[in-house]
């Protein structure tokens, strides 16, 4: 499904337009991939700036070992002892989140969604997720998910000469705003959007289109049956004024 189509370059150049301060990039680092059991052991918000908002390692209420996740992050339990846990820091997290005016991350639904789980709320927050986009111009299509497969960050950061340490939250977050400024400034990336503009108003006639010769059948089904009723009616009340004759006559 190409989600380009219903943005087209208008929406990448209202992004840009955005002051920077009020851009919020989020990353995290979690115990896992299950927002209903695992949690978040690293935070990062920055702002368009590159401004550190809020940094820290979290300890995690529950949690007490990740080795999948250490493996990929490199986060130890001895490395967030004595950290803060979330709940201790919530109240200076949500007053950064009702600051922005638009969230922004790589993979960012799933930041979002381990985010939430933790009661945090951005139901009226505008969200920008840089993965599901860059795929669509820059990554490779899977007939067999019928879908563009998702690009590492590291990919894409690459692509546009962006050096960081994966892994680490607050790492992950400066590059990913540093990505957003560099993507959506890109002449590829524009042509690509406005071709989808091109592309989506082609689609949004040929539904109009559509849509309105469905309504013109319909009308014309209406009338038929409606023409039908009527002409069938007036055969039977023929026939049952005939038959009311014919029983006074044989009476």
């Amino acid at each position: 499904m190409d989600r380009m189509l219903s943005r087209g370059s208008n929406y990448y150049k209202r992004l840009l337009a955005i002051p920077a301060e009020k851009i919020l990039c989020i990353d995290t680092e979690t115990t896992g991939l299950d927002p209903r059991k695992d949690e978040i052991i690293q935070l990062s918000m920055i702002d368009g700036h590159g401004k550190s908002i809020f940094e820290s390692l979290i300890c995690p209420p529950t949690r007490k070992r990740w080795p999948n996740a250490q493996e990929i992050n490199g986060i130890t339990p001895k490395m967030v002892k004595g950290k803060p846990e979330l709940e201790e820091v919530a109240d200076q997290v949500q007053e950064a989140i009702n600051a922005a005016d638009l969230i922004v991350g790589y993979n960012l639904p799933f930041d979002i969604s381990m985010m939430e789980a933790e009661g945090f709320d951005f139901s009226d927050k505008e969200q920008y997720d840089l993965m599901e986009d860059y795929a669509q111009v820059f990554g490779r299509w899977s007939s067999a998910k019928d879908d563009y497969l998702w690009t590492k960050l590291t990919t894409a950061a690459k692509h546009y000469g962006i050096k960081f340490a994966a892994h680490d939250a607050g790492e992950d977050a400066r590059a990913t705003i540093k990505l957003f400024y560099a993507m959506l400034s890109d002449p590829e990336f524009m042509a690509a959007a406005v071709a989808k503009d091109r592309a989506y108003v082609k689609i949004q006639k040929e539904t109009e289109r559509a849509t309105q010769e469905q309504k013109v059948q319909k009308t014309t089904c209406l009338i038929v049956v409606i023409i039908l009723m009527v002409f069938f009616g007036i055969i039977i009340l023929s026939i049952i004024s005939w038959l009311s004759s014919c029983v006074r006559l044989l009476g």
